[in-house]
């Protein structure tokens, strides 16, 4: 459809149904994408209607307005008069699935809508499929399930929208509320099987764990597995004794998984021969359902002659335990008692404390220090501070005429702290504990602000708490953990400001 600005005109006749509209301004084209809306297409001449009539009520192009209702009028929010959500069972589905949904929808105010009937409406590329006229089950609470059969005619690996519309005679006054889901044949890996060990060989002094874990598809511990575990040889690579006898299976076990989490074995150090040799861990895993899944490894063994020839495996292992630095020094992973000398170091490598101390050690954290050496006869290791990485968190809740602030600081860092509101500074300090009450009725924001300095570096943080009378506390009383296809009893406590 041509556009003649001469004559303020446009080219008769009925646009298409969609198609696209080039604009040209300033040399610059612009593509606008229209659809007609027959409902609102006029068959009557309007030729002596002014330009902008034509434009609005010939055919109506949302796009192609747009550019000038910008221009000649602000555009203005619309106050949404219901609010609300849709959700499914599950984001995805497949051929055949039924698919389900929740949606509870109140009115603007927050109140409950009255009892009334909706139709869920499938979104099928441009069409819409009514699927069924529902009732609530309560006020504005409503459900629904479907199953994607052939019939739907739904395209695979493609997304399609469910809304829930009111039949109402008042469609401005009507609401509706939708959501997607995916479709597509996907395929679940329904179990996965592993096994883990901590280290690959084993002694007569140092034994292996070995770690199993089954899940499902939701990544949650399989409740009813078992695991069938043989430990069979693989090559000998030398003999301890004049007389050894090697077996092909060197030791079995059944054992039954833990419905939470791993499955801890150690093997018997009393399994193996006078031999250092290889062999093969083997783990083959069943449920109720007769699934199978194979795990295996390859470790070696050494006898514990040959073992005491090798050299012990030394190290200092250091870790952090909330406000203080614990090191201990181990022999083939095991604790040993060892003098040593600490000596803490500032960024620009200067002493700042060193004393002797005998391994293992627990002392507070100097949090001046970048870096800490530990020198023992042996060996020396170095702890970089600067990687604990601390997180200051701060709480503050406003109540009807008090503040309590609480500082979580599990390091104990070292932090100043001022509170103020409107200008006004309630408390200020330095210290690394904060747990305190003040006094303050005051309708405005209350803002608790930190700063401590770290890695050189000076960290901020900082939060708002103010008194909302309607505030509401939602506590869940559940399980830690839920079976797929287990019945358990939760409590919802819905309490307000006062409790």
């Amino acid at each position: 459809m041509k556009l003649y600005r001469s004559s303020h005109s446009k080219e008769k006749g009925k646009p298409k149904e969609e198609g696209i509209i080039r604009v040209v301004h300033e040399g610059v084209s612009n593509f606008f994408e229209y659809e007609i809306d027959d409902r609102n297409y006029y068959n009557d001449d309007r030729e002596d209607w002014p330009f902008f009539k034509k434009i609005a009520y010939s055919f109506p192009v949302k796009y192609f307005w747009q550019p000038f209702k910008t221009v000649f009028k602000k555009k203005r929010g619309v106050k949404p008069l219901y609010a609300g959500y849709m959700v499914f069972s599950k984001p995805m589905y497949k051929p055949l699935d039924t698919v389900k949904f929740k949606a509870f929808i109140i009115n603007a105010k927050g109140g409950n809508i009255q009892k009334r009937s909706a139709e869920v409406i499938l979104q099928v590329d441009d069409a819409k499929k009514k699927l069924a006229t529902i009732n609530p089950y309560k006020n504005g609470g409503y459900e629904y399930s479907f199953v994607l059969a052939d019939s739907l005619n739904l395209k695979l690996d493609r997304n399609y929208g469910i809304s829930l519309e009111e039949k109402s005679k008042k469609a401005k006054k009507a609401f509706r509320i939708s959501n997607n889901f995916r479709y597509e044949d996907y395929e679940l890996k329904s179990l996965d099987f592993s096994l883990r060990t901590e280290r690959n060989e084993q002694t007569k002094d140092s034994l292996i764990t070995v770690y199993f874990k089954a899940t499902d598809e939701n990544e949650l511990a399989v409740p009813d597995g078992r695991v069938e575990l043989i430990l069979t040889t693989s090559y000998v690579n030398y003999y301890t004794d004049k007389k050894v006898f090697v077996p092909d299976t060197l030791w079995q076990k059944n054992i039954t998984l833990d419905p939470v989490g791993e499955t801890k074995l150690v093997l018997p150090a009393d399994i193996f021969p006078k031999a250092s040799l290889s062999f093969n861990l083997n783990a083959k895993f069943l449920n109720s359902n007769n699934e199978v899944r194979t795990a295996s490894k390859s470790l070696t063994y050494n006898d514990w002659k040959k073992a005491e020839k090798s050299v012990k495996a030394v190290e200092i292992k250091s870790e952090f335990r909330k406000d203080s630095l614990a090191i201990s020094y181990l022999v083939n992973n095991k604790s040993e008692t060892q003098s040593a000398k600490i000596i803490s170091y500032t960024k620009d490598d200067v002493v700042i404390n060193s004393q002797n101390i005998t391994l293992p050690y627990v002392t507070k954290i100097d949090y001046r220090a970048e870096y800490v050496e530990i020198e023992t006869p042996k060996d020396t290791a170095t702890i970089d501070i600067t990687k604990l990485n601390p997180e200051l968190q701060i709480n503050a809740i406003q109540n009807k005429d008090s503040l309590r602030v609480v500082v979580i600081n599990e390091h104990k860092v070292p932090f100043w702290y001022t509170i103020f509101a409107d200008n006004k500074v309630f408390l200020r300090g330095y210290t690394n504990n904060l747990d305190t009450l003040i006094k303050n009725d005051s309708k405005k924001a209350s803002h608790i602000r930190i700063n401590y300095f770290w890695d050189g570096d000076e960290e901020t943080s900082e939060v708002s708490a103010f008194y909302n009378p309607y505030q509401l506390n939602l506590k869940l009383i559940a399980p830690e953990m839920v079976y797929p296809g287990q019945k358990v009893n939760m409590l919802v406590q819905v309490t307000d400001i006062n409790h």
